[in-house]
Formats: structure tokens, sequence, C-alpha cells
């Protein structure tokens, strides 16, 4: 078997077929971006992870049990028979 293309022959279908090899990557991708940004739409306008009006009050506080005061030491009784 020979050879039928030449050498010019040959870099243009290299050319040709890695053009549409990156042709096609790149449809790909922007057929994954578009599936994507559809989803996030989609998420969006159901209402999907957004806080329910509820979730978003804010909860009670508990009620704080009062201290106890200290007692306080006794005082001593004045002595009758000092003289201040």
């Amino acid at each position: 078997m020979y050879e039928i293309a030449s050498a010019e022959e040959q870099i243009t279908l290299f050319k040709l077929i890695t053009d549409k090899v990156w042709q096609s990557l790149a449809d790909q991708k922007k057929q994954q971006d578009e599936q994507a940004a559809q989803q996030r739409r989609q998420a969006a306008m159901s209402g999907g992870g957004r806080a329910k009006r509820d979730s978003a009050r804010p909860k009670p506080i508990k009620p704080v049990k009062p201290i106890k005061p200290l007692p306080l030491a006794p005082q001593p009784k004045p002595n009758p028979y000092r003289r201040n």
C-alpha cells in the first residue's frame, strides 16, 4: 500500500480533525453551562434553599433565674458599756 495524500493534504486533514475536536469540546462545555444555569434558575423559582418566613423570626430568649442575694454578715451588737 502506498500513500495517496501528499504532506500538505495530511496536514490539512490533521488540522481539520483537531479543529473539529476542539469545537466539539467547546460545544459540550457550552451545553453543560446552559444546563447548570437552567438548574440554578429552577432552584431559584422553586424557592429551594431559601429560608422560610417563620424560621427567620427570632427565637424567644429564655428567662434567667434571679440571683438570690447573699446573706448579710451579722452586725456586732453595740456594747452598752463602751463609749463611742
